[in-house]
Formats: C-alpha cells, sequence, structure tokens
C-alpha cells in the first residue's frame, strides 16, 4: 500500500496547476488511455466503435484504480479553460505481471471522468472537491498481487491533456505488448498563402512538435484537404472560413488569420464549437500608416497624373493648378485604432489638423492633437481628407455610400487601406465622375482583384493598389511568425496573444 501524488495540467499546460490525490493502492499494471469525448471532437483511432479515442501518447504504468479523494487545482496565473470532457480511462486492467498478460485479455473497465468546463480563475484561487470518481461496476480493483512495483510512474502529454504521476521515476518504461508511439505530432495546415516556402511557420511550430502540411487552396477543395488532415488548427490568408469547413475539422482548436482583418472567419461559428480565432493586429502599422499618406499625397500633389503625362511627352505644370496645400488643410478619421493613430501622428507631421470619429475609443486615449467628433456626418462635411480604418463588419458594410459622400467637400479625398466592403464603390464611382469629390486613393476593393467592368477602374482620380499597404520585408516575417504563434500557444496550452472572438473565452 502506497500514496501516489498526480500533477495534471488541462488543459493547454499552463492555465491550471495543481494536485491530484489518490489514495492508498494496490499496484496493479494496466494501461492507461486519455480520451477526450465532445460533439466537437470526433474519435479519430477509436479503441472500440465508439469508445475511447486515443490521444498522442500513451505508456503501460503499475498502478491501481482507487477512488480519487480529492482533487485541486491552483491557478499558476490569469489563464482560461478551454472547455471540454476528458476522461482518464483504465482498461486493459489485469492483477496479473505484464509478461503473464496475453493481449486477449478480458479486462476489467473503469474510469475517471473530468468534465473541465469553462471558467477562470484568478492567481493564487482555488477550485476543490469537483467529485472525480471511478465510473466503472464493478470498481477497477483487485487484490494485491504477488509482485511489486516500486517505482510507480506514468506519464502522459499533449497539447490537450499533460498528465504525470509517480512516486519515482522509473529507469526503463514500462513495456506494452504492442508497439506504442512515444509521441504522436499536432497537425496544422496553412490553407494558402504568398509567400513561397513556410519555413518561418514550420520552425515555429516544431516547438511544439506540430506537422504543417501546405494545402494551397481556397476553393472547394479545401474543405476535402482538411477534412482528410483532420488539423489540430489552421493558418489561413485568404481562404474563407465558415461553419460548413469548421464542421469539417472537429478537431481544429484555433483558426489563425495572416493579417489583421478576420471578415473571412465566422466568428459566431467558430465561437460556438470552442475554436480560437485570432489574427495579427499589430504587425504593419507603420507600414499601412505610410501607404496611407503617400496615397494622399499622390493624390493631392497629382504624383501619378503627372507620371503619366510625362511619359506620354505631355510637359504640363498647369495641369496641376487645382492641386491645394496640404498644410492647414483637416484629415477625418473614420475609427481610430493603432493604424490610426500612427496615420494621425504623420498627418499632424505634415501641418494637417486631424478629427476622428470612434464611437468606442475611449477620449482620455486620444491625444491633445487629434479632435474627436461625435457625429460622423460632421467629419464628413468638415475634411479635406477622409481616411478609413475601421474593420469590416455587418455593421460597417457600405458605411460610406452615396449619402455619405454627398456630405463630402467637392475638394476632399477618400482613402482606404482597411476593408473594400466598407464603400460603396458605385456610388464611389458615381461621386467622382460628377465632382461631389476630387478624388480616392484605394489599397482594398470590395473584390479583389477587379472585375475588368469596374467602374472605378477607368477613373483617372483614383489610385488603387493591390492590398499592399501591409507589405515590406520585416512586415512579411514578423507576420508569418506571429500568426504561427497563435497557434503554437494553443497547441501549448496557451490562450494565444490575439484572440478576436473573445467570447469564446467566457
Amino acid at each position: 500500500m502506497a500514496s501516489l501524488q498526480m500533477d495534471i495540467l488541462v488543459p493547454l499546460v499552463e492555465e491550471f496547476g495543481g494536485r491530484l490525490q489518490i489514495g492508498d493502492f494496490d499496484c496493479v499494471p494496466y494501461r492507461a488511455v486519455v480520451s477526450r469525448e465532445s460533439a466537437l471532437h470526433r474519435p479519430r483511432s477509436p479503441a472500440q466503435p465508439g469508445a475511447l479515442r486515443f490521444l498522442d501518447e500513451f505508456v503501460r504504468f503499475p498502478l491501481d484504480s482507487v477512488r480519487i479523494s480529492t482533487l485541486e487545482f491552483e491557478s499558476l496565473g490569469r489563464m482560461q479553460v478551454r472547455p471540454a470532457p476528458f476522461d482518464i480511462a483504465l482498461i486493459e486492467c489485469d492483477t496479473r505481471p505484464p509478461e503473464q498478460t496475453p493481449t486477449t485479455s478480458n479486462p476489467l473497465r473503469g474510469g475517471v471522468a473530468l468534465d473541465l468546463t469553462r471558467g477562470r480563475l484568478e492567481f493564487g484561487s482555488k477550485r476543490n472537491q469537483l467529485g472525480f470518481e471511478p465510473t466503472a461496476s464493478p470498481p477497477v480493483s483487485g487484490p494485491a498481487p504477488d509482485h511489486t512495483c516500486p517505482n510507480s510512474y506514468f506519464s502522459y502529454r499533449s497539447g490537450l491533456l499533460s498528465v504525470s504521476a509517480g512516486t519515482t521515476v522509473p529507469s526503463e518504461p514500462f513495456t506494452t505488448h504492442s508497439p506504442v508511439p512515444a509521441t504522436m505530432a499536432h497537425t496544422v495546415v496553412f490553407t494558402d498563402h504568398t509567400f513561397g516556402d513556410l519555413d518561418i511557420e514550420r520552425e515555429v511550430l516544431a516547438e511544439v512538435d506540430a506537422e504543417l502540411i501546405d494545402a494551397e487552396a481556397r476553393d472547394e477543395s479545401l474543405e476535402t484537404i482538411l477534412a482528410d488532415a483532420d488539423p489540430d488548427g489552421i493558418i489561413a490568408m485568404y481562404a474563407d472560413v465558415d461553419a460548413d469547413l469548421l464542421d469539417s475539422i472537429p478537431n481544429c482548436r484555433v483558426v489563425s488569420r495572416t493579417g489583421i482583418g478576420f471578415d473571412t472567419v465566422d466568428l459566431d461559428a467558430a465561437t460556438e464549437r470552442g475554436v480560437y480565432v485570432t489574427n495579427v493586429p499589430d504587425y504593419c502599422i507603420p507600414e499601412v500608416s505610410d501607404h496611407t499618406i503617400a496615397l494622399l499625397l499622390a493624390l493631392a500633389r497629382k504624383v501619378v497624373d503627372y507620371n503619366d503625362r510625362v511619359r506620354a511627352g505631355e510637359w504640363d505644370v498647369t495641369a496641376g493648378r487645382t492641386m491645394r496645400r496640404l498644410d492647414g488643410s483637416t484629415l477625418g478619421l473614420i475609427a481610430y485604432g493603432d493604424i490610426a493613430r500612427a496615420v494621425g501622428e504623420k498627418a499632424a507631421a505634415l501641418g494637417m489638423d486631424v478629427i476622428a470619429n470612434d464611437p468606442y475609443v475611449d477620449p482620455d486615449d486620444v491625444p491633445d492633437s487629434v479632435t474627436l467628433v461625435d457625429d460622423r456626418a460632421e467629419l464628413l462635411a468638415e475634411s479635406d481628407a477622409v481616411s478609413i480604418h475601421a474593420p469590416l463588419t455587418p455593421a460597417t458594410e457600405g458605411l460610406i455610400g452615396a449619402d455619405e459622400l454627398a456630405r463630402m467637400k467637392e475638394t476632399a479625398f477618400l482613402l482606404n487601406t482597411a476593408r473594400g466592403g466598407i464603400i460603396d464603390e458605385d456610388a464611389l464611382a458615381d461621386a467622382i465622375r460628377v465632382g461631389e469629390i476630387a478624388g480616392a486613393g484605394l489599397d482594398v476593393l470590395a473584390e479583389e482583384p477587379p472585375d475588368e467592368d469596374s467602374p472605378l477602374l477607368g477613373l483617372d482620380d483614383v489610385i488603387l493598389t493591390p492590398h499592399a499597404a501591409y507589405n515590406s520585408a520585416e512586415s512579411v516575417v514578423e507576420l508569418r511568425e506571429k500568426a504561427a504563434r497563435n497557434v503554437a500557444a494553443a497547441l501549448a496550452g496557451e490562450v494565444p496573444p490575439y484572440v478576436v472572438n473573445e467570447a469564446v473565452l467566457d
């Protein structure tokens, strides 16, 4: 008879730390299987039809199953539990020594149910007496065998569950009747990208023993590829991730978007399935703010128009007589996040007055150089240039239409480096044709690339760039590393750094 202390971290490694105390036990060899069964996760390799799913690794260890007397979790920090039920199930129990146990033995069956539901623990707080007890009938126990196992030890680890237990660490692992892999790598699928190789992502994911599959697909073939791969996480650039696609990957824990926007992911569907959705909101602030100012300068100084005229053999300075001075003019920012803040700082350095409209911003977070305007219509009417920095959501889709454009000055420019669907492009083309506004600088469009019949393509006072505002050698490396680390964090048991669907944490 002895006492055993089991350390258990569930799930996602650093979220809980605590001790699982198991009472006195008789030493009985058995195989331990950790299974996860929920509506969100289908079995990948069931032990028997409709029964247990084998996870990353399992080993045979000498220990018997008696009722758990106490269970206590102590928070190691402000972390969040991923919702999922777990079973520590004891199968193939036998009181005989391993060398006398046939592979066809009829084991007693039992298990300990761990229903690890959602919850948050503050640092140092505790949760105990959760009532985990064996569910077997008859109980998994037996008379003490003739042999003894003084070095009782069990070890299990995956991105889902990490368990270790032992009185002492054995010099040799307890062998099983059939080969069992020491580890089974996680699987991550990169749906689509423009990066060429994926060396950066593979290096990051290797830290959590994850294999990366390059799907190179955005069409209907993607769902088939994902279903076959059954990934633990996906990284997506342009691919749409909707409810149907999520249903095809029930073991997926995280969808990592390589970018700031997340309008290509069904957040509600992901949240319902307990899947993290992440983005990289801070990787290209210098680049996008520079690009926004570049579009403004190109429009205000007619850079593209002059260039085209000179190349066509025309040397005529009078083509720019309608240009207006930026110093002393007003820039209006629609939404005031990190990129808008950087744009405002650069515009102020050019001598512009900066105003902003954002119902969600804390006025205390706005510098004195920026004036908050509560009424968007007022901002449109006062601005000599309007720059959009809002995310594309149902609330912002079509935010700038014919009525809004009609409120702008005839000499004003419209800039968009956020998302194309925020502007009604037909209304914008009409407004420029009839002279309601002076022009537009757009890095994003509702349809990318644009259809050859897009009304914007034939307008001289529209400058278009191919959704390239984010791009630089430095920003792309940062983007790729952070997108991969979002996935790695989830697989390692941590809440990813940039969770978009915060409701999944509740």
